[in-house]
Parts: C-alpha cells; sequence; structure tokens
C-alpha cells in the first residue's frame, strides 16, 4: 500500500540522463499528436522555435491558456488533472480486478492479471468502466521475435534456394520474397488476440494513467474544466517520449529538440 498514492507527479519522465544525452530526437509525428492532444495548430515557424523542452512547454502554455488565444483555463490555481486521473485509474481498476481500493496505488504492476485471456478482459473492462482510450497492448517479445525469425529465415531461404538451385530463377525468388514479407504483415492482425504485455511506459498503475492522461485531455478536461501547468507539461513528456527516436532518459526543461523529419 502506498503512503501517499496521489502525491503531485514529477514533470521529469524517464530514468537518469548521461553525458550525451543533451539533445532529444523526436519524430515530427509528434507534432500532429500534440496538435491531437491540446486542440492547436502548430505551424512549421512554431516548430522552428522549439528549440528546448520548456520552449515547447511555454508555447502550448501561451497557445492554450488564458494568455493566450486557446479555450484551456490554465493556471497555477487549478486542481492538477494528472492527479485526479491517477485516482479515477486506482479507482477503476480495484473495481475491475475486485481488489481493496485501499491495494491499488501509484506503484502497482499492471503486468501480474492471471492469464492472456484474463488480461485482455480486464484490459477491456477498464476501458469500459473508465469510459476512455487505454494505449494498445503489445505482444509478448517471444512472439515478436518468432515472427521476426520467421520472416528474415524464409527470405534467406529463397536467397540461397536461388543460388543452389539452377531453376530458382529472378522472378520465383521475388515471389518468395514478397510471400514472406506478405506472411509477416499477415501476421499482425492474426495475433492481435495475443497482444497481453502493457508498454514499457505503463507498467505500473501511475504509468498508465499518464498514458490516459496524454489520450483522452480533452475528455478529462472537461470533468473539471481547467488543468495545472504541471499537466501540461507531463502530457507534452509523455508524448515526447512515445516519438523520441532512441532510448534519451530523463526529459529536463533544457533538453534541447531535434526533428527527424522535415516539416512542411
Amino acid at each position: 500500500m502506498d503512503t501517499n498514492p496521489y502525491a503531485s507527479p514529477q514533470v521529469a519522465y524517464g530514468a537518469l540522463p548521461t553525458a550525451d544525452e543533451s539533445r532529444l530526437t523526436v519524430d515530427a509525428g509528434i507534432v500532429v499528436e500534440l496538435e491531437r492532444a491540446f486542440q492547436v495548430d502548430a505551424n512549421p515557424h512554431d516548430v522552428a522555435e522549439w528549440a528546448t523542452v520548456n520552449d515547447l512547454y511555454a508555447w502550448v502554455l501561451q497557445h492554450c491558456g488564458q494568455a493566450g488565444e486557446g479555450r484551456w483555463r490554465i493556471d497555477d490555481a487549478q486542481p492538477s488533472l494528472a492527479q485526479a486521473t491517477l485516482r479515477r485509474t486506482c479507482e477503476a481498476l480495484a473495481l475491475v480486478l475486485q481488489q481493496d481500493p485501499q491495494q491499488v496505488g501509484p506503484s502497482s504492476s499492471i503486468t501480474n492479471w492471471g492469464s492472456w485471456r484474463q488480461k485482455r478482459q480486464n484490459w477491456k473492462k477498464l476501458e469500459s468502466t473508465m469510459q476512455v482510450k487505454l494505449p494498445p497492448l503489445y505482444r509478448p517479445k517471444w512472439l515478436v521475435r518468432l515472427l521476426t525469425t520467421l520472416v528474415a529465415g524464409g527470405v534467406a531461404a529463397s536467397i540461397w534456394a536461388s543460388i543452389l538451385v539452377p531453376t530458382f530463377d529472378g522472378w520465383t525468388l521475388a515471389a518468395a520474397i514478397a510471400g514472406c514479407l506478405l506472411l509477416g504483415l499477415a501476421a499482425a492482425p492474426l495475433t492481435k488476440s495475443l497482444a497481453i504485455n502493457p508498454g514499457p511506459d505503463f507498467e505500473t498503475v501511475e504509468g498508465l494513467s499518464r498514458q490516459i492522461l496524454a489520450d483522452n485531455l480533452p475528455q478529462l478536461y472537461a470533468t473539471q474544466r481547467g488543468l495545472a501547468p504541471d499537466d501540461v507539461r507531463l502530457v507534452v513528456n509523455v508524448l515526447l517520449k512515445r516519438y523520441e527516436m532512441d532510448d534519451h532518459g530523463e526529459i529536463l526543461p533544457e533538453t534541447a529538440l531535434e526533428f527527424e523529419d522535415t516539416l512542411d
């Protein structure tokens, strides 16, 4: 049981940084996610001015808060929506898992929910209970490795066959490789029901509540018509971690930003 289950979340997100982690490279797709989450429009000129994470914080606060042109009510006097979402997630989980609410806290693991069928059923129940969009579950690592090995092995076998078998011409090789790749693509929907593991960023209740906040911000905002500035920073950090190109570590306000793709 957690002694202070609903303490204010820390804005910093991730493991401690190392000396070479002064720059965070993110996929440019994050711009679309920011626009979706905060219901704002960011043009290339705006994005070009995001030199650091703090610049991004400031831009979102300006364009969404009372000082800017948006409709969001953001100030330090507002209760934390992140805390409210965490509390709601704990209560919903206790109900779904039929556990004592006092035993479900921010650090509680969401990885041990019984069999794979129970995990998927509980995930659907939680989504229905909270009436929010939950992050997608992940396939087991062994399954991903198996499928990757099968596809790669099929491609390799096709190439070797084209070398060793005289009748195995170029068209046959191309068809064999295409078949292996199509098999890999078909495996994604076919194995969707086997996705039962939480992602590395939401293996605990607190991590899950942060993902819920980022993916359902307009809907959750409507429940209390206000945001604390730390709520905005936390959502920005969640999205930055989601779109980072490598494992950067802790995201700090002074961390420099770099976008992987060209923004038009």
